[in-house]
């Protein structure tokens, strides 16, 4: 039995921003939105006059045809007219905000297909919301690439590349990647079009700031240009000035922000491989101010939280959050290995009767990852679960012996479903799964009542669902509808909550957290890549901002505690 020295931590680290999420929600920096007879939105900062954003074409895709606020004015173009058909202004209303003026837009194809675009500027409040509206729905829409879009508003001018005041004087961080946006991007306003990412897994919160007056951001302490990830932080913890936050506000799994070199725009909408949009279908985003990047991303979270209801009540009553664990996902000793000739049952069994009993380390809860389920041999890339129970090899007396031995929870590890389990209908099981090539995608509420009783049954404490990106953006299940991973994670959202289960995201890209919002079981999500001994996946500042803002715990993953062990990984060592 290996010593508590290199024993596998579950480190669950918390981003301490300067402001405090229980202070009542002010509102921020006040936005104004100036509309124009065509349609076209300037976005201003109020105290000081400052323009920040200026939109530019809409479009949407109906019946097989791109129509465009402003089409290509050859006669062989195939792009379709979409024009103003009314604007009405001064629409008044109010939501848990307060009040707000909203100015609406109706467009229309030249086959008679009406869309609704809105922005709302709230009296009091320093955000903004924008709101795509579908009376008639639309058909036919799909763009054939998933990382663009098949509707266009707001569309926001990017800075041409020649420099100028405003373009070099203001920065962006914009979130990309899987965990939490571990892949963000900190660089000029003026080089967004070139660096700005966005699609299904670089769509999340885009910070732009002003610089408060340091011209830096691509340079070294000594003056000497450096575009390093260092650089580039020191650069981002040194903005004060005025910053602004815009990503989705609703319907987050299905939103994208697409960088569109081709016309020198910033582009929101329904993304690309969306072949139809529902009757009355909805999608907002929002524009939110403060001062700071911190103090902007914590306002921008709160009101988050706010519209849908959610507090941060499960950052203090998850113990996995609160309390010392014992993991053995991949980094750790235990990660497909055991001790000797030992099960991972009897391996575990020990581990809490020589680190807890013993030598008196608390552990309060066990990791398990994906060694102790069934997975499919066929599946796209990796193996795919074929049957979420354990194998008899591993857990020969069943995992609720392990939980009656050690008292340990568990926080258990998922990936995506093969098209090849057992509880798919068209292999003979008893719920209906949408079929992908190699993956597939549950499709009931019952299916995770099921899963979770189950769940519940052996000491299930946690739901670790991890593989996410490939389960959304590599499965045309999702990709080709609107809602369906919405109401996917709801499903799963609403059966733990019934069964008292919080939801770890792992492997999750920003739409995921964004998706969060509308689910309180979901506690804490992965904020840096896979642990392995002597790397730096522990640097987790940037995305806990992220994460915080919107109430998740970031996971930095697992931790050897001694230096000196070699073996498990090669020659590579723990550094201190």
């Amino acid at each position: 039995m290996r010593c508590p020295s290199i024993s596998t931590f579950s480190i669950l680290l918390m981003q301490l921003l300067l402001t405090s999420s229980c202070c009542p929600l002010a509102q921020g920096l006040k936005l104004q939105a100036k509309v124009n007879e065509n349609g076209n939105i300037d976005i201003l900062m109020v105290h000081d006059g400052k323009l920040w954003l200026r939109s530019s074409e809409v479009f949407i895709r109906s019946n097989g045809r791109l129509h465009s606020s402003n089409p290509p004015s050859t006669t062989e173009s195939s792009v379709g007219l979409l024009k103003v058909y009314s604007i009405e202004r001064g629409i008044e209303g109010s939501d848990i905000f307060g009040s707000f003026n909203t100015t609406t837009v109706t467009w229309v194809t030249e086959d008679s297909v009406k869309v609704e675009f809105s922005v709302s500027e709230y009296h009091e409040g320093g955000q903004i919301i924008f709101t795509q509206r579908f009376p008639q729905g639309l058909n036919i829409t799909s763009a054939n690439d998933p990382d663009q879009v098949i509707t266009s508003f707001p569309s926001f001018q990017l800075p041409n590349k020649q420099k100028n005041k405003l373009s070099y004087s203001r920065g962006f961080l914009a979130y990309a990647g899987s965990m939490m946006g571990s892949e963000y991007v900190i660089d000029r306003w003026g080089n967004a079009s070139d660096s700005l990412p966005g699609g299904m897994r670089s769509t999340g919160p885009l910070v732009i700031f002003d610089d408060d007056g340091n011209n830096d951001l691509d340079k070294n302490h000594d003056g000497s240009k450096n575009n390093s990830p260092s650089s580039n932080q020191r650069a981002q913890q040194r903005a004060g000035g005025d910053a602004i936050v815009l990503s989705a506000f609703s319907q987050f799994m299905s939103a994208n922000q697409v960088n569109d070199n081709s016309s020198n725009l910033l582009r929101y909408g329904i993304m690309g491989n969306v072949t139809e949009v529902p009757l009355n279908f909805e999608m907002k985003f929002i524009i939110s101010a403060d001062k700071g990047i911190n103090k902007a991303m914590h306002m921008w979270g709160e009101k988050l939280l706010k519209y849908y209801g959610k507090s941060r009540a499960a950052l203090e009553q998850d113990l996995t959050i609160n309390y010392l664990g014992y993991a053995t996902d991949n980094g750790a000793w235990y990660y497909y290995n055991t001790e000797g000739n030992k099960s991972y049952e009897e391996t575990l069994i020990e581990v809490r009767k020589q680190h807890t009993d013993k030598m008196k380390i608390p552990y309060r809860f066990l990791q398990i990852d994906s060694w102790w389920y069934y997975q499919d041999e066929k599946s796209w890339g990796t193996h795919g679960i074929k049957n979420w129970t354990a194998k008899p090899d591993v857990f020969p007396h069943g995992l609720d012996y392990v939980y009656n031995h050690t008292n340990w929870p568990y926080i258990a590890h998922n990936r995506f479903w093969s098209n090849n389990t057992d509880y798919a209908q068209q292999n003979g099981g008893d719920f209906k799964f949408c079929m992908d090539d190699k993956k597939s995608f549950p499709l009931e509420q019952s299916f995770w009542e099921f899963l979770f009783d189950y769940g519940k049954s052996w000491g299930l404490y946690v739901y670790e669902q991890d593989w996410l990106f490939g389960e959304d953006d590599m499965n045309h299940c999702t990709l080709s509808s609107a809602t369906s991973a919405r109401t996917w994670l709801l499903q799963m959202g609403r059966s733990a909550h019934k069964h008292g289960v919080y939801i770890q995201y792992c492997m999750e890209p920003s739409r995921f957290v964004l998706q969060s919002v509308e689910i309180p079981q979901v506690s804490q999500a992965r904020a840096s890549e896979d642990y392995k001994p002597g790397s730096d996946q522990w640097r987790i500042g940037i995305t806990s901002i992220f994460g915080d803002a919107l109430a998740l715990a970031p996971l930095k993953d697992n931790f050897w505690s001694n230096s000196s062990e070699i073996g498990r990984y090669g020659t590579q060592e723990e550094r201190r």
